[in-house]
């Protein structure tokens, strides 16, 4: 996707900004924090820090994804209130079964040879199954000292929108099945898991369309173009079975 594509047309802008608060108020949700907690000064602050790092991510845009990109996002999520990188403590992840944290000084090695992974051995995997991967592996491993999945999912997110597939909302009523897929090391339901999502996503996509653009999805008004190249949400990759 052209970094053009990202900043210049007037729908995406909108939808992004959408997006990112309806992602914010879905990452609180899944935090089991309610709507009197959202509405607090702290709860609003949370809320702006996780649009802050969406929004991050997508105005960047970079070419090729390193741990790095993911260390500015963790550390705008947590609202700068760590140093920005690695932790350097032992962590537990409340409510798991079967997640050891690695240890802080494995910490670099053990993320640079994920997103190797990433980059280079995982590249023919299907979209969403690769998207899998990488998102169970990074919040088992828990690099940070806090908002490791609010981190996740927004990588997830952006990696998504990056390859033209609608990214994800992930609602507070699926916390348990979110984070069992992650719990067990289950690739294939996180994989279909993430396929549902993000198609509900693109069916929120066309239905915004319509309402702002007055056509359908994939069509351009008349007139100045304010709707365009909305239609690469729905090709489909070599190997994909979405859309």
């Amino acid at each position: 996707m052209e970094k053009r594509y990202l900043t210049d047309d007037e729908f995406f802008k909108k939808y992004i900004e959408s997006y990112a608060l309806r992602q914010a108020i879905a990452n609180m949700q899944l935090e089991n924090k309610d709507v009197e907690m959202i509405t607090t000064f702290d709860g609003n602050l949370e809320m702006e820090n996780n649009i802050d790092a969406f929004k991050w991510i997508i105005e960047n845009h970079p070419d090729r994804l390193s741990p790095y990109d993911l260390n500015e996002i963790s550390y705008r999520v947590n609202g700068e209130k760590f140093n920005k990188g690695f932790r350097t403590t032992q962590v537990a992840v409340a409510k798991s079964k079967n997640i050891e944290p690695v240890s802080p000084r494995r910490i670099p090695e053990a993320m640079y040879s994920l997103f190797n992974a990433y980059r280079n051995i995982w590249s023919a995997l299907p979209t969403y199954e690769r998207e899998a991967k990488l998102h169970i592996e990074i919040v088992r491993t828990q690099p940070y000292e806090d908002g490791n999945k609010r981190s996740a999912r927004i990588l997830t997110s952006y990696n998504l929108y990056s390859q033209q597939k609608a990214p994800v909302i992930i609602p507070g009523k699926d916390t348990d099945e979110y984070f069992s897929y992650i719990d067990d090391y289950d690739v294939e339901g996180m994989t279909k898991y993430l396929e549902k999502r993000s198609k509900l996503e693109l069916e929120y996509i066309k239905e915004y369309y319509r309402k702002l653009c007055g056509a359908e999805f994939g069509q351009k008004r008349e007139g100045p173009e304010k709707c365009v190249k909305v239609y690469t949400f729905t090709k489909p990759e070599n190997g994909d079975s979405s859309e």
